[in-house]
């Protein structure tokens, strides 16, 4: 029954699901690399610092966007030695609508909203192999027979969150600030594995392992913020509560069939089926805590340097779909529970990253900027049955550079953001040195894999 196990590979591409910081916002912070929890002074401050809103003098509305963005994953020999995984996507992403109100009778208080797409991801790749190998035992099928083997995945995310904020500016040089997030995450994720071996004319033996997932989930979380500010010098602290699950809602379906294969080694085919789907089933994404602190110092030459820190806590093993018990199995006098078997598993480690930029005003209007920003993978390996879901493990560096022109009345920012990832990938499937115990599949390892994005990235803020 060893083949069970290959249920647990449905999501090797999910590779921005495992990462915090792919995104950033704002006309001037979005191009800061979010080094801005000391200094954000667009509408962007409601998400990176709340208490930001209370040093920023003018109502604004504000939206950023990648225009465009190509995504290139290439994992060499990712289903086994030749069997290449590729993806490439082109997509334009929507980033942040912001704004911020101010009102004469409480000049010490800021109101603001955000929305943004803090999670905005899709993938899609497929390796095919074909062979003339002596694969099964020649007393059931003497000599070679021909061998297929296929894989498809494709993996589709969105999470987007929409907060209010509130900031009070208690003290000359001190202001706090709060921002209510409501959050909604949905991913569907299609997995699919095709083996056949044909001997004799009228002989098929072969294996499929087909697995599909979606959800989504609704949660809330609050962030809390500080901020200081005297004006060559700023500094800030923020606090990300762990999120609170509001409700969700999911479908799990698997299917693992067997024709014909000797899988437990008595020189006789056996031909059976793992076979479920479940609707309806009540759905959950935790996110955790997190702290961040910055600095940015204003130089007499009009540079501003920033840097920004933030902690994620690891977030436990939890269920996001736990469907109901049920024998799936079919054909063979086994129980094989769904309650274990097709449940949908996650959990995070701790991540810590940083972020640093340099921006110089080259005249009255026009600024440059540069930044650079870590963003390591909160990439968890779960043992135990189920389908995990973000089980690549890599991580992203990204450099981005631009221009932000001021008028008398708006704020306009253009750059690029190049982004380069690279680590170890867990084959899903190898079809290499196949055998009928396995499926029709061999062993799998870890290969190298690489990752390389390019964004154009635009902001607008206009000024009340």
């Amino acid at each position: 029954m060893v083949l069970v196990l290959a249920l647990t590979w449905a999501c090797g591409l999910s590779a921005q699901d495992t990462h915090y910081w792919t995104h950033q916002y704002g006309a001037r912070s979005g191009l800061m690399g979010g080094a801005v929890v000391a200094g954000c002074d667009d509408t962007g401050a409601g998400y990176y610092n709340p208490g930001r809103l209370g040093f920023i003098s003018n109502p604004q509305i504000s939206a950023t966007a990648d225009l465009y963005q190509i995504d290139v994953l290439s994992i060499p020999d990712g289903a086994g030695q030749s069997n290449d995984i590729n993806s490439t996507q082109v997509r334009i992403v929507p980033l942040l609508a912001s704004g911020i109100f101010l009102f004469e009778g409480a000049p010490r208080h800021a109101f603001g909203f955000n929305i943004i797409s803090r999670q905005y991801w899709s993938a899609s790749g497929s390796a095919r192999r074909k062979a003339r190998e002596n694969i099964i035992a020649d007393t059931r099928s003497p000599g070679e027979e021909d061998y297929r083997g296929q894989l498809n995945i494709d993996i589709s995310l969105q999470e987007h969150w929409a907060g209010l904020t509130y900031a009070c500016r208690f003290h000359r040089y001190l202001s706090f600030g709060v921002t209510h997030y409501g959050c909604v995450r949905l991913e569907d994720v299609g997995f699919q594995v095709t083996t056949r071996a044909v001997g004799a004319p009228g002989t098929l033996y072969g294996a499929d392992n087909i697995i599909n997932l979606n959800y989504y989930s609704v949660r809330t979380l609050w962030k809390l913020g500080i901020a200081f500010d005297v004006g060559w010098l700023k500094a800030g602290f923020t606090l990300t509560t762990p999120s609170i699950n509001l409700f969700g809602s999911g479908t799990v379906a698997g299917n693992n069939t067997i024709i014909d294969l000797d899988t437990d080694g008595d020189n006789n085919g056996e031909s059976f089926a793992i076979d479920d789907r479940q609707e309806n089933l009540g759905a959950q994404f935790r996110s955790p805590l997190s702290l961040a602190w910055g600095v940015e110092y204003t130089a007499p030459t009009y540079t501003r340097l920033s840097l920004s820190v933030e902690w994620f806590l690891p977030v436990g093993q939890y269920a996001v779909m736990r469907p109901n018990s049920n024998n799936a199995v079919i054909g063979i006098p086994i129980d094989y529970d769904s309650r274990k078997v097709f449940q949908v598993v996650d959990q995070r480690r701790g991540a810590l990253n940083v972020a640093s930029a340099i921006q110089q005003k080259f005249t009255e209007s026009v600024s440059g900027i540069l930044s650079f920003r870590t963003d390591f993978t909160v990439k968890q390996e779960i043992d135990g049955d189920g389908f995990e879901i973000g089980s690549t493990g890599w991580n992203l560096y990204h450099v981005a550079t631009g221009l932000v022109i001021q008028t008398g009345r708006s704020e306009f920012s253009a750059g690029l953001q190049l982004t380069i990832g690279g680590g170890k990938f867990a084959q899903p499937v190898s079809f290499n040195n196949v055998s009928e115990q396995k499926g029709l599949i061999g062993g799998t390892g870890k290969v190298d894999q690489s990752y390389f994005s390019l964004s154009l990235i635009v902001g607008y803020t206009y000024f009340f």
